[in-house]
């Protein structure tokens, strides 16, 4: 179960007191997630010299409910507005920091709000988000300062403006004066001072406006079960079976056609393991039909050959890698994963050891837990293995079945009536879904 910390709307009076202004200030809870935040790991280790995992942190920031009652849910869920994908389920996520703690020093050094930042893409929501939630950045800075006193900080380094702007990817348009809002400006109320290109706080509690801490509900208490896709045409079979490769990928268009037209009956959204040599093509009509859409490598090539880095000059945004043929080796430590951005990694049951969820090493390990391989290999037919399937679904809190567009035949023609009978045993998520969850359920 999550905590949460909270400031809740009588609190205004005693932002005040601590120096704060009341333009700035808006209730609000704050998730600190045993994580690395988008790009954490990587600016991490550029900025601050530090990649031990164990050390990053990411405070996540939501508007208290009452401040969003008057704004439609699904803005929440803009794809467009909301680029990191960070809010896990939870409506109103505002901002986010990337954190490190390591003794008595912490840095934040990541700070960006989507929804006040973007919202300029819905425009007649601009003038009220940006009035209510102007001061995202104080109230974010707040959050980073509390937490890294409660993990026993003393001294916490934020980048000047031009430190961050210099760490920002070029590629983006970005200006000054934004990042001075950001980084300089709350500044003054801590009494920050410069060092160096950091800004430097010595962290005082009369500073900080303190929050209160509650355990924060389970969001759906029926076991989660996870229908997905290893999508690789003939790119799976190309060096052993090219007979097999060259039928699949004649093939694999017209059977994800049918795929989808299938979870669009039923309701489901699935999950897409996606070789990223078919990327390009396919992830937006993913992204457009509600699916969850990670990459299962970029070629299907053996391990080591800069997998993580060719996918991730495709989409930087997926969160999840699911590896080849369960395979697992050094290219897809903690670390690597981590600096590449991803948040969840998915493998066989029998390669990670274990048959449910783990949050590990900043990491959610997903395990798959059966696949179509038998019923391409004759090894049993298709009733004992839906049998076997909805038998053991029907007895864990967490299920995850990935098929094959490449073993489709074996399934395809009875995939509404499976999808219909997982149904009646869980809630059917997608990958993305539950990782969220399994990271939140380590909020502390």
């Amino acid at each position: 179960m999550a905590r949460v910390a909270e400031v809740g709307p009588g609190r205004r009076e005693e932002f005040l007191a601590k120096g704060g202004r009341g333009r700035h200030f808006f209730p609000h809870r704050a998730y600190r997630l045993p994580k690395c935040a988008p790009d954490g790991f990587k600016v991490g280790q550029r900025m601050c010299g530090r990649d031990d995992l164990s050390t990053h942190w990411q405070v996540l920031l939501y508007a208290d409910p009452s401040g969003v009652e008057d704004l439609p849910p699904e803005l929440f869920l803009d794809d467009d507005l909301m680029w990191h994908r960070q809010q896990y389920g939870r409506p109103g996520q505002l901002a986010t920091a990337a954190l490190i703690v390591d003794g008595e020093d912490a840095w934040s050094y990541v700070h960006h709000s989507d929804f006040v930042q973007r919202i300029g893409r819905r425009r007649e929501f601009k003038t009220r988000v940006e009035k209510r939630f102007k001061g995202w950045p104080a109230m974010l800075l707040n959050a980073v300062m509390a937490f890294a006193l409660e993990r026993g900080a003393r001294h916490l380094r934020v980048p000047t403006s031009e430190l961050a702007l210099e760490h920002t990817d070029q590629s983006r348009d970005v200006k000054g004066p934004l990042f001075e809002r950001v980084y300089d400006a709350p500044m003054e109320r801590v009494h920050a001072r410069r060092e160096g290109r950091w800004w430097l706080i010595d962290l005082d509690p009369s500073l900080v406006l303190a929050y209160d801490l509650r355990d924060d509900a389970a969001r759906n208490g029926r076991p989660a079960i996870c229908v997905g896709h290893d999508l690789e045409a003939g790119h799976g079979h190309r060096d052993y079976d090219p007979r097999m490769a060259a039928r699949a990928d004649a093939e694999w268009r017209s059977r994800l056609d049918q795929m989808l037209a299938v979870e669009q009956r039923v309701g489901v959204a699935a999950t897409y393991n996606v070789v990223g040599l078919m990327w390009e093509e396919v992830a937006a009509r993913l992204h457009e039909a509600g699916h969850c859409v990670a990459f299962h490598s970029y070629d299907h090539l053996a391990a080591g050959n800069g997998q993580l880095e060719s996918c991730r000059r495709l989409d930087y945004r997926a969160k999840g890698y699911r590896s080849p043929r369960s395979q697992l080796g050094p290219d897809l430590s903690d670390t690597e994963l981590a600096f590449h951005n991803f948040e969840w990694l998915a493998s066989s049951q029998y390669s990670l050891g274990h048959d449910a969820p783990r949050f590990d090493r900043r990491l959610a390990v997903m395990p798959v837990n059966a696949d179509d391989f038998s019923l391409f290999m004759a090894q049993t037919d298709y009733d004992a293995w839906e049998r076997e399937l909805l038998a053991a679904a029907a007895e864990r809190d967490y299920t995850c079945v990935l098929l094959h567009d490449c073993y489709a035949e074996h399934w395809l023609p009875r995939y509404q009536e499976l999808l219909e009978k997982l149904a009646g045993l869980g809630a059917l998520r997608t990958l993305d879904d539950v990782a969220g969850e399994v990271a939140m359920a380590h909020a502390v």
